[in-house]
């Protein structure tokens, strides 16, 4: 269920002359620090929704939450932006665990297929702003920025969490490099001083689904506490059998250590381990909306990660300001490996990844005036770094010596032999570094103007080889036996620096104390980036294997930069018990670029660099109508045109047309809604009873961009042309879709015990969430079909 964010309470003098000396009492006549009001807001309202624990009975008034989107501590609903906030305690109830169940009804926010590399969350999309630039060459920039606990692509963000916020639109200035797009930022839950407690919860579903998690508050002494948390996940793919299984072990140790009332430090441990299957059966298009379950098993693909993280965050109030310094080691290992029972490529059989290194380290300090300041200021600076080093490699099979002919039609599997075909080597390391200021001043008591900046520099180098099977015919097919040689893309690293400047402005102003309206102007940008992408020549020779060389083409990202238009209004009616959000938005994103592989069919990619201008211009909405103290109704959402332009020439490369046929960009619905409804039951014996129902659309939309020859089955463009293969496009598209998600929670009259039953896409509507497009037409093209009707229940216990 979407959990909208909240706003302050309408004005009258009592209640303000009695929050005022609650303030007073609560904040040490100004003397306490930002976290600790943090911490106090967040144990009691951090949310709008009452799906988990309703208000008081008397009450129709919606909860505030406080949220930190802005580096300091505020009522969402003085924060002039685009704000979600979602309560960590909802999210457990509804049965949302991924990423992508996290985000599903946040309007213009869109979750991809998920990544199997060191950033997981690279894939989120808001207000169309995509990551683009991978080429599989080696970790690429993400255009939507996550963090967990303050953490740059930290891990451990889904489980024992406090509350999830989602800031829409480019966050340069604040937080520099891939919040193009914006932030999503998760908070777990911190350890608590002189507070023992227990949380524990178990859940099964559907597709066995298993899932428990498990967190322990201990107080040490008067100044320490620790808080530890553990998840353990199973679950086996929806259509791919058994291949498709998947198994997470994560768990967080929190120390926190408080010598001072104002000053604190939390050193916190966080591993996973993550097993994850991939292949199965694959599921293919038989028709433009025919998806056929029955396809035959052709691959087996598999991964194992292991990731642990250190990180410590130290805050200190000295009277009239506030440091936070936050430092952090995040290092990611995975191996992988794929199999195919048809081979489809001159026998290769198998394949297998190695990444022995990825580290980052990362460093941020912020200076900020106390909250109570009549100019409002913060300054900071941040170090980023990356070093990784991968391979990945293919073996075919091929005849024994003394053999000819195709290896998998005319010869047993004791006449055939593995032969090693190539084997990529990347490394690289990305630093960066920024120092960013805010400051917001008070014109007149309603009227407020803030002014932000950002430098910024990238610094990246990447090195590439190739040990490679010379030994091969033509067609790339291994001949055994191999003759290994090595290419390299240069006798030292490749080093590109980029400079960037961001900017914000913007102008709030009360029209009553309970609504707001805001303009501003902001800037990102995605940090430019350097891949390889080797390009294989062979040459036939009269006698013996042809000859091989393999160069490599430097493919430079540059950078793309984002300046964002949006005006927007936050609101409180009917005496706390309405509240409506909305804004509307203009883009100029200049440079949107991606890389496209124009070896189709080969098995070593060559690529080449697309880039358009783009123009995205939206609206949302966010709206919670507690009607009375027992019912509440939300509805959210938004309207996305992300389209390119123009189409520039490039040297080179040609019309970058033929590369995008699709002017809308694809895999984002122009239209989604959302719409809930929360109804508590009180019973004899205290306890609480709480159905609800959700109901999510999107319109239609097409899934991949098509190249010309996708879109047109042709070699030039213009439909009806002298194609040589049918269209590709109704096999793209997917039309408008409805879900429907209902449960119900039940909680016992001390809070001590819970249970929550849901049914996920109730009506079982299986639709196309993903379709990978081909150049040889729309023949058994494969196909992500969306997720099957899915039960659950969830038992919950905390003392």
């Amino acid at each position: 269920m979407f959990i909208p964010p909240c706003q302050r309470r309408p004005y009258n003098n009592t209640r303000a002359i009695a929050f005022a000396s609650v303030s007073l009492i609560a904040l040490g006549v100004g003397a306490k620090p930002v976290w600790a009001q943090t911490a106090t807001v967040n144990a009691g309202a951090t949310s709008t929704t009452t799906s988990a624990t309703p208000a008081p009975a008397a009450s129709t008034a919606i909860k505030e939450i406080t949220v930190t989107a802005e580096r300091r501590s505020q009522n969402v609903q003085k924060v002039a932006a685009s704000v979600v906030a979602l309560k960590g305690s909802d999210l457990q109830n509804e049965g949302r665990i991924s990423t992508t169940q996290i985000l599903e009804d946040v309007p213009n926010v869109v979750v991809g297929n998920p990544t199997s590399g060191d950033n997981p969350n690279g894939n989120i999309t808001i207000r169309g702003v995509q990551s683009t630039q991978q080429t599989g060459g080696g970790p690429g920039p993400s255009a939507t920025a996550t963090y967990v606990d303050d953490v740059y692509q930290g891990i451990g963000g889904d489980y024992d969490i406090n509350r999830v916020e989602v800031l829409r639109g480019p966050q340069g200035t604040l937080y520099g490099r891939s919040a193009t797009g914006g932030v999503v930022a998760f908070h777990t839950n911190d350890p608590v001083l002189g507070k023992y407690s227990v949380d524990l919860t178990g859940e099964l579903g559907s597709y066995s689904l298993r899932q428990a998690t498990a967190a322990i508050n201990l107080p040490i002494t008067s100044q320490v506490a620790l808080r530890v948390a553990a998840r353990q996940y199973d679950t086996s793919g929806y259509y791919n059998g058994s291949a498709g299984d998947s198994q997470d072990q994560e768990a967080r140790v929190k120390l926190l250590y408080q010598p001072l009332s104002n000053l604190r430090f939390i050193a916190a441990w966080s591993i996973n381990q993550q097993h994850t299957g991939t292949g199965g059966e694959q599921q293919a298009l038989s028709g433009p909306n025919a998806i056929n379950f029955d396809r035959s098993t052709i691959a087996t693909n598999s991964a194992e990660s292991h990731e642990h993280q250190y990180s410590l965050n130290t805050n200190y109030d000295f009277g009239y300001g506030n440091v936070t310094w936050i430092a952090a080691l995040h290092n990611f290992t995975q191996n992988g490996n794929t199999g195919s029972m048809v081979p489809p490529q001159g026998g290769v059989i198998a394949g297998y990844g190695l990444n022995p290194l990825d580290q980052y380290h990362t460093e941020e300090i912020r200076f900020s005036s106390d909250p109570g300041s009549l100019l409002t200021w913060l300054v900071g600076g941040n170090f980023y770094s990356n070093a990784f080093k991968n391979t990945a490699g293919s073996i075919q099979t091929v005849p024994a010596p003394g053999r000819t002919g195709a290896p998998d039609t005319e010869y047993p599997a004791s006449q055939l032999d593995n032969v090693f075909l190539f084997s990529n080597y990347n490394s690289g390391l990305t630093t960066d570094w920024g120092a960013f200021t805010e400051e917001t001043y008070p014109v007149l008591d309603n009227l407020r103007i803030t002014g932000g900046a950002r430098l910024d520099q990238t610094r990246v180098e990447k090195f590439s080889s190739y040990l490679f099977n010379t030994n091969i015919d033509t067609d790339f097919n291994s001949v055994n036996p191999a003759t290994n040689q090595t290419f390299v893309s240069g006798p030292s690293p490749s080093v590109l620096t980029f400079n960037n400047f961001t900017y914000k402005a913007r102008v709030e102003y009360d029209l009553t104390p309970a609504n707001m309206l805001y303009g501003l102007v902001a800037t990102g940008f995605l940090p430019g980036d350097e891949q390889f992408s080797p390009v294989v020549s062979v040459t036939p020779a009269p006698i013996g294997p042809p000859a091989v060389n393999i160069t490599f083409k430097l493919l430079p990202f540059q950078q793309e930069r984002l300046t964002s238009f949006e005006l927007g209004s936050k609101n409180r009616f009917l005496d706390n018990s309405l509240q409506f959000n909305a804004d509307v938005f203009y883009y100029k994103y200049s440079g949107y670029q991606e890389a496209v592989n124009i070896a189709a069919g080969g098995p070593i990619p060559d690529f080449i660099i697309i880039s358009v201008p783009v123009r995205m211009t939206g609206v949302e909405f966010d709206s919670t109508y507690r009607l009375t103290p027992d019912d509440v109704l939300q509805a959210s959402g938004g309207y996305l045109d992300a389209s390119i332009t123009s189409y520039p020439n490039v040297a080179g490369v040609g019309a970058t047309r033929q590369y995008a046929e699709l002017s809308r960009l694809p895999g984002i619905a122009p239209l989604t809604l959302a719409a809930s409804y929360a109804h508590t039951f009180e019973i004899a014996d205290g306890s609480t009873l709480v159905p609800r129902a959700e109901v999510r659309y999107s319109s239609a939309e097409y899934l991949s961009q098509a190249t010309e020859f996708e879109a047109f089955g042709g070699a030039f463009h213009g439909p009806g042309g002298s194609g040589i293969a049918a269209s590709s496009l109704p096999y793209d598209r997917v039309g408008a879709e409805a879900v429907l998600d209902v449960g119900a929670t039940w909680t016992s009259a001390n809070s001590m015990y819970s249970v929550t039953f849901y049914a996920n896409n109730v009506t079982d509507r299986i639709y196309k969430s993903g379709v990978q497009l081909s150049s040889n037409g729309p023949t058994n093209l494969s196909v992500t079909p969306s997720a099957p009707r899915v039960f659950g229940g969830i038992v919950g216990l905390k003392f």
